[in-house]
């Protein structure tokens, strides 16, 4: 299981996952409680992490991150925010993402089936028709999220 603790409340430094040590040192100022995913081992920007599940990453800065097919199961994910990554194909089932920021992140067939999205934002979230959102979540336009051919759409024009 991956550990997080804050750093506004002492937390460490990091996390170790899998046996790799991640930076959460911060690379510039943020107005989150969390500094940027950063990290000198085999992922980072451009890389896909895999094993996340019961993670504990409340209110981290994961940004412009690549989770292609992570498994985030069961993983505590509150108030994280995730602009710009790609959770393509990801594994979010039963993951709290509670007043998580999801703007323009690629959730093309992530499979977010009994998640906790109570006030998370997915404006201009990427979805496809492969995508399983949780029961009630509703038309995930009227949520702000884009489908893939809309979105494929826009790139071209």
């Amino acid at each position: 299981m991956a550990e997080f603790r804050n750093h506004r409340y002492g937390g460490e430094e990091g996390i170790k996952q899998n046996g790799l040590a991640v930076d959460f040192r911060p690379t510039q100022t943020s107005r989150y409680s969390t500094p940027p995913l950063r990290s000198n081992s085999t992922f980072g920007p451009g890389s896909t992490i895999a094993n996340w599940k019961d993670a504990q990453l409340s209110n981290a800065d994961l940004r412009w991150q690549n989770f292609t097919g992570a498994d985030f199961d069961h993983a505590t994910l509150d108030g994280a925010v995730f602009w710009g990554a790609t959770l393509k194909n990801a594994n979010l089932s039963h993951a709290d993402l509670s007043h998580a920021d999801l703007t323009g992140t690629d959730i093309t067939g992530a499979d977010l089936s009994e998640a906790k999205v109570d006030g998370a934002c997915f404006f201009g979230a990427r979805y496809s028709k492969e995508t399983r959102f949780p029961d009630g979540f509703g038309n995930p336009k009227e949520r702000g999220c884009v489908g893939l051919s809309e979105a494929l759409n826009y790139s071209i024009n």
